[in-house]
């Protein structure tokens, strides 16, 4: 089995990427997206845009019909999110906050917007503000607590994996677990993360950790795939003629 606990409207995505592996795959969101007031009149002001999340490539989709920016996106699954979002002049960061600025001191641009969620990892703006502007589109907001379905496949299951792509993500499910007196259940399971710093945030005792081969969704879908042969589910794929 594999938690699923990104927001809800990324499962069908997640379960594409992975469900023809022969494993079962839960969705236990534990932030859910709430999109904030926010009117596209101010983008005149800036010749590009920033990106790091698919959320804020979503946002400005339905918001304005300006295609004709530059977009600077923090890693590949961005990148395309933007690019099939109608942005195709669309420059790839290299995967990490640190990457992206750089490609970003390289750029050309007068005044970049800075699209982004309420809780960021890295405000992109305290490191270049006499050129970036940040704009706060949406708040991702807590679970306030695990479905009777998570539970009971937690408690039932053998071997799970847990994927994290983000610290506030990994805080609020050891948050949940904890309120349900479910930390011995962790034992069982294989906590995947983006970034090996998330590591440092983990509070609970996991089975095993393992980090994604990149720090970005493609690495994270690599990752993932690597260890649910560990999980004891003959994978679904046909065999190689």
């Amino acid at each position: 089995m594999i938690l699923n606990v990104r927001p809800s409207q990324y499962h069908a995505d997640f379960q594409c990427a992975l469900g023809y592996l022969g494993v079962k795959v839960v969705p236990c969101p534990v932030l859910s997206l709430l999109e904030l007031p926010w009117s596209a009149q101010g983008l005149q002001n800036f010749d590009a845009l920033i990106v790091t999340s698919q959320a804020a490539i979503d946002i400005l989709e339905r918001k304005t019909a300006a295609r004709h920016f530059r977009v600077y996106a923090v890693g590949p699954g961005t990148a395309g999110a933007a690019r099939a979002a109608g942005y195709l002049d669309t420059v790839e960061g290299g995967g990490t906050a640190e990457q992206l600025l750089r490609v970003l001191d390289a750029a050309s641009f007068r005044k970049a917007l800075y699209v982004s969620a309420q809780n960021v990892s890295r405000d992109l703006t305290k490191d270049r503000p006499d050129r970036i502007v940040r704009q706060v589109v949406y708040d991702m907001v807590p679970t306030q607590g695990l479905t009777k379905v998570v539970i009971d496949a937690i408690r039932s299951t053998p071997r799970f994996i847990v994927p994290f792509y983000s610290p506030r993500s990994l805080q609020i499910f050891e948050a949940l677990i904890k309120s349900h007196n479910l930390e011995n259940s962790l034992s069982k399971a294989k906590a995947v993360v983006i970034h090996p710093r998330l590591l440092d945030d983990m509070a609970l005792s996991w089975g095993k950790r393992l980090i994604a081969s990149s720090p970005n969704g493609a690495g994270m879908i690599h990752a993932i795939k690597d260890n649910v042969i560990d999980l004891g589910i003959k994978s679904s794929m046909p065999e190689a003629a």
